[in-house]
């Protein structure tokens, strides 16, 4: 059974006392580390096993852990009052109390890193901690935040509370003061040292782990919580299954593309307030997949190797590669790889095609249907022949013979040779640069207005299209008795729809009502997207009749 401990620094300052509330409970002390204990113990039982540890200076030890710490700074007479070890003597029960004295002031690095030791060295494997930073020095925060993470990669601690009692919101203790859990923050970096995780290798554990928790922070004040919780599994779930397709080299599957619509499907249907800051870690998760076909395209194959390139999946990229342009250039000339006899037919028309570039063998040493197949392929995919037999020749033979073999490739220029040809059947095969067609994020022009681009001139189109591919969007009607709140709904819905389909590199045209166009700007600007306004000059004729007629010309986008 892990322990839980409680960790507190104590100050050295008088406290006054004040109503401490969170929830449901509220309890008036002049110590936050009692008001935070009875919190922890009205939520769950305390044991024997379990431990608060209080970090106490000199000075904090005398004047606050101590009885009668303070005197009256008129008379000097000493103030009678308890000190925080007898008040948690008093309610501690079977748990037991124990300090680290004598620490420091924090003055200097060597000091902040004595502290962290201090604390780190009392941890046990796999502890529950309840952190208090109410009271201590300012850099506490970050220790805490560090040494969190710390532990938990270290000691398998998990944090639990992190813990302030908001003294200033009590004016002066004639209000309560609430007790603010700063958990949030914690579980935020773990969601973002596992996303991050995911983008630099591919490894999906840590967000497997995290979906599966026992609640979802992100969704901690949402209602219907059991029904977004099963959907951000959902999201998770399927994520593993198209990285798993990726790293057991899963051609036919990825090719097919089904996993890749699950994926797509089930983070659509993700309910992520789009004011939280997880919003933009699940979008750049998503976007990893965007440039996949969703239906079967056997290219998925060669994005799926430059993916476990990526990934460092280095014996995965050369084999969905190879795998890739036999399936690919096989069904190009009516053969298919899959049937044994056929595959090698494939194989001696690849090695007939690369001779006509070598001529290491005679044509007589061919058949007649591996010459007619091989100048199939020469006719059709010229510009693979050599980087493909240099990929199977150089590439996939010595990784599949672990080197052991005359001449091995040493480990440099191996994934240097399997760069050099992946780039090259991509540039091919793609029919564009690999920068272009393999890259995560599409543009797009958002057109978010009442006025459709089909009705705009020919210079505002251009303009748009230089952008990116122009999408209408509907300029939400905004009634005039709306409220602020009303207001703050109707961004909240529009990001929500713009970041699930859209990535951060579009361009957002937003022209309607004022006070939800500067709602959606400031937001879709802080999440990395770029907001325009279109520019027109007012231009006034007068026609035969003599009435005035006004029309405008589009001058540019101009962003905001």
């Amino acid at each position: 059974m892990p322990r839980k401990v409680f960790i507190s620094f104590l100050g050295t300052s008088k406290y006054n006392e004040c109503e401490y509330v969170k929830d449901d409970f509220a309890y008036r002390s002049c110590f936050i580390q009692e008001a935070t204990y009875r919190y922890l113990t009205s939520q769950e039982d305390w044991s024997d096993n379990d431990r608060i540890l209080i970090l106490l200076t000199q000075q904090a030890e005398e004047k606050n852990w101590k009885d009668n710490g303070h005197k009256d700074r008129k008379t000097g007479d000493i103030i009678q009052s308890k000190g925080l070890n007898s008040i948690l003597q008093d309610i501690a029960g079977q748990t037991v109390i124990e300090t680290i004295k004598g620490i420091p002031e924090g003055k200097d690095e060597a000091e902040i890193y004595s502290i962290f030791e201090k604390v780190y060295d009392y941890l046990e494997d796999g502890d529950l901690l309840y952190f208090d930073l109410t009271h201590g020095f300012r850099y506490l925060p970050m220790l805490i935040l560090v040494l969190g993470n710390y532990a938990k990669f270290l000691k398998n601690v998990s944090v639990k509370s992190i813990t302030y009692g908001n003294w200033e919101m009590s004016a002066n203790g004639t209000r309560p003061a609430p007790i603010i859990d700063l958990i949030s923050l914690s579980e935020l970096q773990d969601w973002t040292f596992a996303a991050g995780q995911f983008i630099q290798s591919g490894n999906v554990d840590q967000l497997l782990l995290l979906s599966r928790a026992e609640y979802l922070p992100l969704l901690r004040d949402s209602e219907g919580m059991s029904e977004k919780a099963k959907q951000f599994r959902r999201f998770v779930d399927n994520l593993r299954d198209v990285v798993n397709e990726r790293q057991s080299c899963r051609g036919i599957e990825i090719f097919k593309g089904d996993s890749i619509k699950k994926i797509k499907d089930s983070y659509k249907t993700l309910s992520i307030n789009s004011s939280r800051p997880y919003a933009p870690i699940f979008r750049k998760i998503s976007d990893t997949w965007s440039g996949f076909n969703d239906c079967f395209d056997t290219l998925n194959g060669v994005k799926a190797a430059q993916w476990c390139f990526d990934k460092k999946l280095y014996l995965q990229a050369a084999t969905c590669l190879e795998e890739t342009v036999l399936y690919h250039c096989g069904r190009k000339v009516n053969l298919d790889p899959i049937n044994k006899d056929e595959r090698v037919s494939l194989s001696g028309a690849f090695d007939y095609a690369s001779n006509s570039f070598s001529h290491r063998k005679k044509e007589s040493d061919y058949s007649d249907d591996i010459r007619r197949i091989g100048k199939d392929l020469l006719s059709s995919f010229h510009d693979i022949i050599t980087p493909f037999q240099g990929l199977r020749e150089n590439v996939r033979n010595d990784f599949n013979h672990a080197g052991v073999r005359p001449d091995p490739l040493s480990a440099t220029a191996i994934i240097k040779k399997l760069e050099k040809y992946l780039r090259q059947i991509s540039n091919a095969l793609l029919g564009d640069s690999m920068d272009a067609m393999i890259s995560n994020e599409k543009r797009f022009f958002i057109n978010l207005s009442n006025h459709p681009y089909a009705n705009w001139g020919k210079e505002q189109i251009e303009a748009a299209e230089q952008c990116g591919m122009i999408i209408d969007m509907p300029f939400p009607v905004v009634p005039p008795s709306s409220l602020k709140n009303d207001i703050e709904d109707l961004c909240d819905t529009k990001v929500s729809e713009i970041i699930k389909d859209y990535p951060t590199s579009s361009f957002i045209h937003i022209m309607g009502e004022m006070n939800l166009t500067y709602a959606l700007v400031q937001r879709l600007k802080a999440l990395g997207y770029t907001c325009l306004a279109s520019t027109t000059e007012r231009k006034v004729e007068i026609n035969e009749n003599g009435d005035k007629v006004v029309h405008f010309e589009f001058v540019q986008f101009r962003e905001y």
